[in-house]
């Protein structure tokens, strides 16, 4: 069951990466970023929330697509590696994600051509209780870039998202 649901996922990603522009909500905000202690960094990781797999509505959980755009595997712990944050009075606020993770860290294969087998995807279900109906949202994925036992480096990107009621 486990090999349909990756397959069929893989297919239907292939499927919105042929699709072009009307793939992604990174419309990037104008406002700045949260300092989050570690180098953002989209040569390494490109991060995208499909509109097609996505209702982008504020009390709904986002899919969110994760491109290794390295030459070396990104380990990803999906506790500690999403951090969510809400644009509220003017400012960035982080906000809980809600959404429980097996396994907990993912490891993501280079994937310098887009092949939908090595994306990797995880689900985010931020807690906006309190916030506005419409909501603007940063997804930070932060990852380990391996490379030898002596070289790792901590990366991160992130993808702005517009959620509506």
């Amino acid at each position: 069951m486990k090999l349909k649901k990756i397959i069929f996922i893989n297919i239907i990603a292939l499927i919105l990466l042929s699709c072009g522009s009307n793939l992604n909500t990174t419309r990037s905000l104008s406002v700045s970023t949260p300092d989050i202690g570690i180098p953002l960094n989209s040569k390494y990781l490109e991060i995208s929330a499909p509109s097609g797999w996505n209702s982008l509505a504020t009390d709904d959980s986002l899919f969110v697509m994760i491109r290794n755009a390295s030459d070396q595997q990104i380990l990803i712990n999906q506790v500690s590696g999403i951090r969510i944050f809400a644009f509220a009075a003017n400012k960035w606020v982080e906000v809980k994600n809600k959404a429980t993770f097996s396994p907990v860290e993912v490891t993501i294969d280079p994937s310098p051509s887009y092949d939908p087998t090595k994306l990797g995807e995880t689900l985010v279900v931020p807690d906006l209780t309190g916030y506005p109906k419409a909501s603007k949202i940063r997804i930070f994925i932060i990852g380990t870039l391996i490379g030898n036992q002596q070289n790792t480096q901590e990366i991160a990107s992130y993808v702005d998202v517009v959620l509506n009621p």
